[in-house]
């Protein structure tokens, strides 16, 4: 048998045995995902924040926190510390929304134009 009568009798059988399979899909919404607790996901934007600032060499000099452990500091301190979320847990969802809005985002801008995601109203369950 030639190489081109092989390669179509592969393609038959991988076509008909793809026809016969039944697709599944697989969708997750936010309900299935579990909220986050909310000392942890605290840690988790005072690191990428902290990450974010020393990445743009945002640190000392003029710039709002003099060294990482200053923005540790004070970005823990502000961090979903609102009224909007009091003990609550955290939409695990909205969080790496803001996460990856952290991680994404350009250097040079401030913080509220960076990281509107990331709102105490928009975590908070």
């Amino acid at each position: 048998m030639d190489t081109k009568k092989i390669a179509a009798a592969i393609t038959v059988v991988l076509a008909s045995a793809c026809a016969s399979s039944t697709p599944s899909e697989v969708t997750t919404t936010a309900a299935e995902i579990p909220p986050m607790n909310k000392t942890k996901a605290v840690d988790a934007i005072v690191r990428a924040h902290c990450g974010h600032v020393y990445a743009c060499d945002e640190l000392g000099g003029t710039h709002r926190f003099q060294d990482y452990d200053s923005c540790a500091s004070a970005v823990r301190r502000e961090t979903l510390a609102g009224p909007a979320c009091g003990v609550r847990e955290i939409d695990a969802a909205k969080l790496t929304r803001c996460l990856d809005a952290i991680h994404t985002s350009g250097c040079g801008l401030p913080r509220s134009a960076r990281f509107t995601s990331c709102r105490d109203e928009d975590l908070c369950r």
